[in-house]
């Protein structure tokens, strides 16, 4: 299956969350508010491709979890009023897979920790893709891009599906206009209309760069 096409199925399959927000205190993600957003690797210490889904979970709590079912498993984590998401995937049939098939889709989403600590291999998960929105954000990206900047100026390419941003503006309730910013980096806004003035970034998504 390709990419574009692996999204596009999570996309419809996509369940929204069930259940209450988590314990995560302030302090645990205040320093996310002002960090570097970098395209294709993180948000701060939160790196694409190293941070762990059991490390996330001992450090912020599960958050808001929102379950992705289709040829494989997406778990995402959201926090700060649905202004942060974080999303982890599985392989296609590998081993975390094959222990969430074990589960109902109500059970994962209440009891992410209970599927992390019974699969080694969901535990080893790694962060897919960081998206920011909202209020809770103050930070900017690595070449100076923040919330509420313009997102025409701030774009410098066509928006592509190939990637995993699609998923988080679905879960995490972006508009539907998205600007690729270069590899590994979205922006989201409304779309221009005419010569109204300028739409602004309403949310940023940053996510693995393709080779």
């Amino acid at each position: 299956m390709t990419n574009l096409g692996r999204d596009l199925i999570l996309a419809v399959l996509l369940l929204p969350a069930l259940t209450a927000c988590g314990s995560s205190t302030p302090a645990a993600l205040a320093p996310y508010q002002s960090a570097t957003l970098e395209p294709g690797k993180g948000l701060g210490d939160l790196r694409i491709g190293s941070t762990t889904l059991t490390g996330t979970l001992a450090r912020l709590g599960p958050g808001r979890v929102s379950v992705l079912a289709s040829d494989f498993y997406g778990f995402e984590l959201v926090y700060a009023d649905g202004d942060l998401a974080l999303l982890f995937l599985t392989g296609e049939q590998d081993e975390c897979h094959r222990a969430a098939q074990q589960r109902s889709l109500p059970d994962l989403s209440q009891d992410l920790a209970g599927l992390v600590a019974a699969a080694p291999a969901c535990a080893a998960l790694t962060l897919h893709s960081v998206a920011v929105r909202g209020d809770f954000y103050q930070g900017r990206t690595s070449t100076g891009v923040g919330l509420g900047d313009g997102i025409i100026t701030a774009a410098t390419g066509a928006v592509s599906l190939d990637g995993g941003y699609a998923l988080h503006a679905l879960s995490s309730g972006a508009p539907a206009f998205a600007h690729a910013a270069g590899p590994g980096i979205v922006y989201y806004g409304q779309p221009p209309e005419g010569d109204k003035p300028e739409p602004a970034i309403e949310m940023i998504a940053v996510f693995p760069t393709r080779e």
